[in-house]
């Protein structure tokens, strides 16, 4: 089953608050993570790179302290050299990790300023669900006057609304169709039908009826009502139809309009009505 939500509902405002709410919560959360993280291996880099500036700074030290001791002394002790490149040796290898740590504490702090990123973005969104919620609170109340403002007019119309209706409808098929009768219930039927199209296929039956009764389709005498009245039943669109019988003045009067869920209050009706 698929529903659907209106994008201007209150539901689906809702939905969008919830999920807002929901999303910068996680955001939230997990920008705190990166960034703890990311300062303890920041704090982690900076003590190993001390740690290799001091060693680098006891062996240029000792180093240098080596070649004062070989140029004081004989040629003899040149032996050392072989510490002293050693000593060379791993004063590089430092040189290239100090170089290294220089490249991760670089890139430790490119991430800590997109750790910055992300916590103003979970600011920026936390702006836009506050201005969401006070747009939900702001619609809410434009809905709640406009209920207000429709139930004062629905108190306030005028009762005489479907009556005039009735009126000019009524004014309208006695002067196209002067040849019918037409029962004020009859004009009633007709204006209740919702349906304009309904509407247009009665009037369009009622004027066959007036033109070439002949033509104006298949007609039967309704079963079911007492046997002194004398009414005949015309279809139309389907399932509607149309009551009339001999008129008083003119050849015909329409009693009634129904469509197939009114037959039973219809004939009811027309079972009530004094034979002529």
């Amino acid at each position: 089953m698929v529903v659907s939500v209106p994008p201007d509902s209150r539901l689906a405002a809702a939905i969008a608050v919830a999920y807002g709410a929901v999303l910068l919560t996680f955001l939230f959360f997990h920008n705190r993570r990166l960034a703890r993280r990311e300062q303890e291996l920041l704090d982690s880099a900076v003590l190993a790179r001390n740690a290799s500036a001091s060693r680098a700074e006891q062996i240029e030290s000792e180093l240098r302290r080596v070649q004062r001791h070989l140029r004081e002394v004989e040629p003899a002790e040149r032996a050392h050299s072989e510490e002293i490149a050693k000593l060379v040796s791993e004063r590089e290898l430092l040189e290239r990790k100090l170089d290294e740590l220089a490249d991760r504490e670089a890139e430790l702090r490119a991430s800590a300023a997109r750790s910055q990123e992300l916590d103003q973005e979970r600011q920026a969104l936390e702006d836009l669900l506050d201005e969401a919620v006070e747009d939900l609170g702001e619609k809410e109340q434009e809905i709640s006057t406009l209920q207000d403002r429709l139930k004062r007019a629905a108190r306030s119309a005028p009762s005489g609304g479907k009556g005039r209706a009735s009126e000019q409808t009524a004014r309208r098929m006695r002067t196209l169709y002067k040849e019918i009768e037409f029962d004020d219930r009859a004009i009633q039927d007709l204006v209740a039908l919702r349906d304009e199209a309904m509407k247009l296929r009665a009037e369009e039956s009622i004027k066959r009826l007036a033109d070439d009764p002949e033509s104006a389709g298949i007609r039967r005498k309704v079963g079911g009502l007492p046997p002194q009245l004398s009414i005949f039943e015309l279809g139309f669109a389907g399932k509607g139809r149309i009551y009339y019988t001999r008129g008083r003045q003119q050849r015909h009067r329409v009693l009634a309009i129904g469509a197939k869920n009114t037959q039973k209050t219809d004939l009811e009706y027309l079972s009530r009505l004094p034979s002529e």
